[in-house]
């Protein structure tokens, strides 16, 4: 009986020991999948935001032109609220009033930007920020990710304009029915310190500026934009942070 009593306590002390083992260990692969986990969200993070920066350098200088003229006329455009991706009818609008406009010409060869009419180079840049919102917006299914965006310092000291927004907020000058459209929104230093890094110092910064707001908590990662030489402005792609932790917990378990 004795025995049987000293071979319980062993038992006891034993379970409870590998309990200890086992629970130090947990945590010791908690902490390393975290570490490594966040590096490959911020390398992932890293990958998408180079293949969009690519896509527009492809586009160019066609990219520049849309944003100038839209920052200078933010006020004129109205995208409606219903908005479903279709960008294909703009395009062919631009297309038919360029041939009334000059026969026999071919666009971007014989006539450039700068040489059309306000009305043209008004339909070409809805027909290129329509195509363009919508590959932003597509970028959260394709890539299983929160947000991505496009953002652009505006004339007031750490503020940017929100050219290609996620968050298709109300217009402040056509009303519900439409989008806003280049929100001029303060961002703080000190709460978007990577996202400034990368707008001054022309370089994707190490890691992410982490969010807790209405829009939900996020790691955020960003990306500077050039077209050729110019900086052009700051492409922000965002993944939920509770799903990163849900991950983690999975693999730990």
């Amino acid at each position: 009986m004795k025995n049987m009593t000293l071979t319980v306590k062993f038992s006891i002390v034993f379970y409870v020991f590998m309990f200890i083992i086992i629970l130090i260990n947990g945590l010791n692969v908690f902490i390393i999948q975290v570490n490594d986990y966040k590096y490959q969200v911020e390398q992932n993070l890293k990958n998408i935001s180079a293949f969009l920066s690519n896509m527009i350098e492809v586009e160019g200088q066609r990219f520049v032109y849309m944003q100038d003229f839209i920052l200078n006329n933010i006020s004129k455009f109205k995208i409606p609220s219903t908005f479903d991706g279709a960008y294909r009818k703009e395009l062919e609008v631009f297309d038919r009033e360029f041939v009334k406009t000059y026969p026999g010409k071919v666009f971007e060869v014989d006539i450039h930007f700068d040489d059309l009419s306000y009305e043209l180079k008004f339909l070409y840049t809805e027909f290129m920020f329509r195509k363009w919102l919508n590959i932003f917006e597509k970028a959260k299914e394709k890539f299983n990710i929160k947000y991505a965006y496009y953002l652009v310092p505006s004339k007031e000291q750490l503020h940017m304009y929100w050219l290609l927004d996620f968050h298709r907020g109300i217009s402040k000058f056509h009303g519900p029915d439409f989008i806003n459209i280049c929100a001029d929104v303060y961002e703080p230093i000190e709460e978007h310190k990577k996202m400034w890094e990368a707008w001054e110092t022309g370089l994707s910064p190490k890691g992410y500026d982490v969010y807790d707001n209405k829009y939900g908590k996020t790691y955020a990662y960003y990306t500077p934009l050039f077209i050729g030489d110019r900086k052009c402005g700051v492409i922000g792609v965002e993944i939920e942070i509770d799903r990163i932790r849900s991950d983690i917990l999975s693999t730990v378990v």
